[in-house]
């Protein structure tokens, strides 16, 4: 058995992890459920002692996990990478479970859901977004673009190439703009409403700060045609979102 110690509002909370991987506390569990329902009756947790806020992560009715984690890892570095890595599996689990659904919803639906969550996507690239794309006045250049999910990382890149007139005068580009995003993209970005911000579209959700400020992966605009996914961070502000690009290390 483990033993983790934490300070919590000047007394230490002890954090038991068996074997098995159960998890217990010094305070008797009636007292950790008690609060628990004060919490729904009073839509109150300012009080709520952290072996409550601890019960409600491992249940996984934790209202926001990321900051909760962020305040274990102030406190117990050891214990925050053991529930960060529940955490992580509990979003694979939830990921398989949307892939899983999809399939049992038959090929057919399942082809068309996503055929119609694509052209929305791209629709709104189109419209929405600021990338570079090709113009010509003598080439008829076309800009594709292609968009795909997958339960693993985002991803966003444009490449181009030369095309000729049909007199074989002048010169252009075709584009292509191959979109890659999670599955969770869907509800956790573009039913909120900040899929696209300030004309860059938002491929994932990195951390989220508060309400109002999330650190985001988002496709940036580089030399020429180039599009590549870069950190970000997105802030609403008299309820309009804005980006600022978080400078990389070289």
């Amino acid at each position: 058995m483990e033993i983790y110690e934490l300070k919590d509002r000047k007394r230490t909370v002890k954090v038991f992890i068996e074997e098995n991987g159960h998890i217990a506390f010094e305070k008797p569990w009636k007292e950790i459920e008690a609060e628990l329902v004060l919490e729904k009756l009073t839509n109150d947790d300012s009080n709520q002692s952290l072996e409550a806020q601890i019960s409600k992560f491992l249940r996984n009715i934790h209202k926001d996990d990321k900051k909760f984690l962020r305040k274990i890892k102030n406190k117990n570095e050891e214990l925050y990478k053991i529930f960060a890595k529940m955490a992580q599996k509990r979003e694979k689990r939830l990921s398989e479970k949307l892939l899983s659904n999809l399939s049992n919803s038959g090929e057919f639906v399942q082809k068309q859901i996503m055929r119609r969550i694509q052209n929305k996507v791209k629709e709104m690239i189109n419209k929405q977004t600021i990338y570079k794309r090709s113009e010509s006045r003598w080439v008829d250049p076309e800009n594709e673009i292609s968009v795909s999910f997958t339960d693993n990382e985002a991803n966003i890149q444009q490449t181009s190439w030369h095309i000729w007139s049909s007199n074989g005068k002048w010169k252009g580009n075709d584009t292509l703009l191959k979109v890659t995003l999670p599955y969770r993209w869907y509800n956790k970005i573009y039913i909120k409403g900040f899929a696209v911000v300030d004309g860059w579209l938002i491929l994932d959700i990195i951390e989220k700060i508060d309400e109002d400020n999330y650190k985001v992966i988002a496709g940036k605009q580089g030399r020429g045609f180039e599009v590549y996914p870069a950190p970000a961070v997105i802030t609403k502000k008299d309820k309009k979102w804005t980006v600022k690009w978080i400078k990389e290390r070289k």
